[in-house]
């Protein structure tokens, strides 16, 4: 048990490992501001038909949403490495799920990865977060860049989840990239970070 902890918190647990993870926590961060840096909305029409949600649950308010505040395509990573611990993969997708609950016509690909890539797959507002994720080898933050290349995909963010303990690309990509790392971690080489506060309070 000594040694497979000591791996785990190196990220050197055997890959490939399936886990179910349990119910999903409420977003902590306001990914409507979070991303605004990263958009130019160009606010071009009203639609009545799906209001905006977050007023008419809050404050029984019937408010339209703006069809020209919209994302491209928006690549999700969560790093399911050995170092991740279950409650911090949790707390990840919700905020994946945060997003696409701030972003209705988002068109979000949520990607999972340890050493490797593990899933990759398009969300939309309609479809459930996976809850059942593989990983828990080492981190190797490549892979998932090299699968945004050879999709062609520009997207309009990368947004990695993860503790910043990996292998980094050699330079920044063309398109914005965001970095919510995990309470323990180490900083990226390049790109804009945050902080994915009160874990352990949330869960």
């Amino acid at each position: 048990m000594r040694a497979y902890h000591a791996a785990k918190s190196q990220g050197r647990s055997p890959a490939g490992i399936g886990e179910l993870i349990d119910e999903l926590l409420y977003p902590t961060q306001d990914w409507r501001v979070m991303l605004a840096r990263f958009i130019q909305p160009t606010l071009f029409d009203y639609d009545w038909l799906r209001p905006d949600r977050r007023l008419l649950g809050a404050c029984d308010l019937y408010i339209p949403t703006l069809w020209g505040e919209r994302l491209e395509d928006v690549v999700c990573y969560v790093d399911t490495s050995g170092s991740m611990g279950a409650h911090e993969i949790r707390a990840c997708l919700s905020e994946v799920r945060g997003i696409l609950y701030a972003f209705p016509q988002v068109r979000a690909h949520l990607v999972t990865g340890d050493a490797q890539v593990w899933q990759w797959e398009e969300l939309t507002e309609a479809d459930p977060v996976p809850r059942e994720v593989k990983g828990r080898g080492g981190t190797d933050f490549r892979p998932v860049f090299d699968g945004i290349a050879e999709r062609g995909l520009t997207p309009t963010a990368l947004i990695l989840f993860t503790d910043g303990m990996g292998d980094y690309p050699p330079g920044a990509p063309s398109y914005p990239v965001l970095w919510v790392l995990a309470p323990s971690h180490e900083k990226p080489p390049f790109g804009t970070i945050t902080m994915l506060e009160d874990i352990e309070a949330s869960v």
